[in-house]
C-alpha cells in the first residue's frame, strides 16, 4: 500500500525552513497565480529552487539527481524520442540489466514510467528526482544542439552495440553531426578529429569533399571497428565544407582464422623453398571442386591475408594485395589495386619482402612474374578461375574443419 505523502509546507515548517505564515501566503499566491505550491514558495522568496527539489524528492521518497552528460547511459537515453522527452521532462538515464533508471522533474510524471518501459523495452523502470534545468541540459545533450561532442570511433561503437542498421556524417561549415539508425535515428556533435577517424575505419574512403554538383557517389567498401570488420555500402554527397556521408551495414565479416591441421612436412617443404629462392601457392575454396565442406567465400577471403603467417611463421613479413575491398587481421599490410596489378606490384620491389598474396579477379602469368620480383613465396588466388599459363609450385584446397580451416 503506498504510504501517506505529507504535506509539502508541513515538512519544510517541520524543517525549520518556513514558517506556518510564509504556508499561507503561499497558499494565496497559489489561488491567484495557479500553478504548484512549491514554485509559489520560490516565487515568494521562502526557498530557493534546489531546497524545493530536496524536499519533493523526500516528499515522494525518490533520490535527488544532479547530472552531467558523461555521467549517463547516452545509448539508453536516446531510446526516447526527443519531442517526448522534452515535453514531459522524462528521461532515462541509467540500465542494468533489465532495469532503467528514469530521471524525472516532477513527481507526478511517475506515471510516465510506463512509456519509459516501452520505449526502452526494460522490465523494470525506477525513477529519480531532478532538476528541470538539469533534465533539460541532459535532454539537448542527448538529442540536440549543445550535446558534448564525442568521437566518431565512440558513436560507431555505440551504433554497432544497438545493432544499427546504417550510420553517417554530416558536416556543415562550424558543425559535424554524427547519426545511425535503428528503429529511430540518433545523433551525435563531432569531435574535430572524425575525419581522421573516419578514414582509420573506412576503406577505401575517396575525398568526401569532391562529389559531383548533382548525384550522390556510391561504393562498396570495409568498415573496421572493435568488435570485427562489417560490408558496408557507402554513398557521399558533398563539396567544400559540406558533406553528407553514409553507410548502410550489410554484412559482419567472419573473424579471421588461422589455417589448421597443416602438416609440419609442408610447413617444412614451404620453408625450405622459401631459404631456396621462392615458391608460388595457388588457394582456392573446395567449394570449386564441389566439396561437401567448402569453405564460404567470404571466410576464405578474410583468411587467406594470414597464409605467410600460418606456413612461415610471425618472423615473415608479408603483403596482402586485392582488387576490391577486403578487411585483414591488425598488424597485416593491405594495399588495394585500383589499377594495373603489375603497375602495383613494381612499386614495391623495393621493400624486399618475404611474402605476397593476391586476390584478384584475373591474375596473367606477367602478374605473377612481377609478384615474384616482390618477394619469394606468392601465394594467389585468381577469382575468375582462368589459370591459363600459370604453373604453381604448390595448391591448396581450403575446406571448413570444426569452425576453423584444414588443407588438402
Amino acid at each position: 500500500m503506498e504510504r501517506q505523502r505529507r504535506p509539502l509546507g508541513e515538512i519544510l515548517v517541520d524543517l525549520g525552513r518556513i514558517t506556518p505564515a510564509q504556508v499561507e501566503a503561499a497558499l494565496a499566491h497559489q489561488r491567484e497565480h495557479a500553478g504548484y505550491f512549491g514554485d509559489a514558495l520560490v516565487a515568494l522568496g521562502c526557498v530557493t529552487r534546489d531546497e524545493l527539489n530536496w524536499t519533493l524528492a523526500d516528499q515522494y521518497d525518490l533520490a535527488f539527481v544532479q547530472l552531467r552528460p558523461e555521467n549517463i547511459d547516452l545509448a539508453t537515453a536516446a531510446l526516447v524520442p526527443a519531442e517526448w522527452a522534452r515535453a514531459h521532462l522524462v528521461l532515462p538515464i541509467l540500465r542494468a540489466g533489465d532495469t532503467v533508471v528514469a530521471a524525472i522533474a516532477d513527481p507526478r510524471s511517475v506515471e510516465r514510467l510506463d512509456d519509459v518501459r516501452r520505449f526502452t523495452g526494460a522490465a523494470v523502470v525506477e525513477a529519480s528526482l531532478a532538476s528541470p534545468e538539469n533534465l533539460r541540459a541532459l535532454i539537448e545533450a542527448v538529442h540536440g544542439v549543445g550535446s558534448a561532442p564525442v568521437h566518431l570511433a565512440r558513436m560507431v561503437a555505440e551504433a554497432l552495440d544497438a545493432g544499427a542498421r546504417a550510420m553517417g556524417v554530416s558536416t556543415r561549415p562550424g558543425r559535424t553531426v554524427g547519426w545511425y539508425r535503428t528503429d529511430r535515428t540518433v545523433s551525435r556533435h563531432l569531435e574535430a578529429e572524425w575525419a581522421a577517424e573516419l578514414e582509420a575505419m573506412v576503406s577505401p574512403l575517396p575525398p568526401l569533399s569532391h562529389s559531383p554538383v548533382y548525384g550522390v557517389r556510391s561504393w562498396p567498401a570495409i568498415l573496421t571497428a572493435p568488435g570485427g570488420s562489417w560490408r558496408v555500402e557507402c554513398h557521399a554527397l558533398g563539396r567544400g565544407d559540406a558533406v553528407e556521408w553514409s553507410a548502410d551495414l550489410e554484412a559482419k565479416i567472419p573473424a579471421t582464422v588461422a589455417v589448421a591441421g597443416m602438416p609440419d612436412a609442408l610447413l617444412d617443404t614451404v620453408r625450405a623453398a622459401v631459404e631456396a629462392g621462392g615458391a608460388t601457392i595457388q588457394v582456392h575454396s573446395c567449394e570449386r571442386v564441389g566439396h561437401p565442406q567448402a569453405v564460404s567465400d567470404e571466410t576464405l577471403e578474410a583468411t587467406f591475408p594470414t597464409l605467410p603467417l600460418a606456413l612461415g611463421g610471425a618472423e615473415i613479413r608479408s603483403i596482402h594485395l586485392s582488387d576490391r575491398p577486403v578487411a585483414v587481421a591488425q598488424g597485416l599490410l593491405y594495399v588495394l589495386v585500383r589499377g594495373s596489378l603489375s603497375e602495383a606490384l613494381r612499386g614495391l620491389r623495393s621493400f624486399s619482402l618475404q611474402a605476397v598474396t593476391l586476390d584478384v579477379d584475373t591474375l596473367s602469368p606477367d602478374d605473377l612474374r612481377a609478384a615474384r620480383e616482390v618477394a619469394p613465396v606468392v601465394a594467389f588466388r585468381s577469382r575468375s578461375h582462368d589459370d591459363a599459363g600459370l604453373a604453381p609450385d604448390f595448391s591448396l584446397c581450403l575446406r571448413t574443419d570444426g569452425g576453423g580451416l584444414a588443407w588438402s
